[in-house]
């Protein structure tokens, strides 16, 4: 059951295509790159220390876009009025932040965390100020979900 949601992780950037881009199904190659080739039996600690680490990294991408984006445009008169968004947007970064801090630990809680922070996170800053790298955020959190499931396997 927990392959499926791997492949499911793996899956979701190339469904985001049509609304982040084409560039998004490189993504996906090399999540399916990174699952292909992952060994069972081999030691999860390098993956977890990669899970952590990118899962950090889209986390201060995604708050410092988040806060860039309410700093920008928060008090102009068409972005005041949503304003709401940004901040709830700054929320999920902060959500999927804290799980790329529970990677090691809980990686299962993790994933959860990750993938909520990216999918909702995204949704909030792109119904807010659509000119704003979270989505790269985004996808270095799917990358950090996919990492610790792999991890999590490796273990068992």
């Amino acid at each position: 059951m927990r392959s499926l949601f791997v492949w499911l992780l793996v899956l979701l950037p190339a469904l985001a295509a049509p609304l982040l881009g084409y560039w998004t199904l490189a993504v996906s190659a090399v999540l399916a790159f990174f699952v292909l080739r992952s060994d069972p039996n081999a030691s999860a600690r390098p993956l977890v220390v990669v899970a952590v680490a990118v899962g950090l990294i889209g986390g201060a991408i995604g708050i410092a876009s988040a806060a860039l984006a309410l700093a920008t445009v928060g008090g102009l008169a068409p972005y005041a009025e949503r304003a709401w968004l940004g901040w709830l947007a700054l929320a999920f970064a902060g959500v999927a932040g804290t799980g790329g801090l529970l990677a090691a630990i809980y990686p299962a809680w993790a994933t959860l965390l990750l993938a909520v922070g990216a999918l909702f996170g995204t949704a909030t800053i792109s119904l807010f100020y659509i000119d704003s790298p979270y989505p790269l955020a985004a996808l270095l959190w799917l990358i950090a979900a996919t990492l610790a499931l792999l991890g999590r396997r490796s273990n068992e």
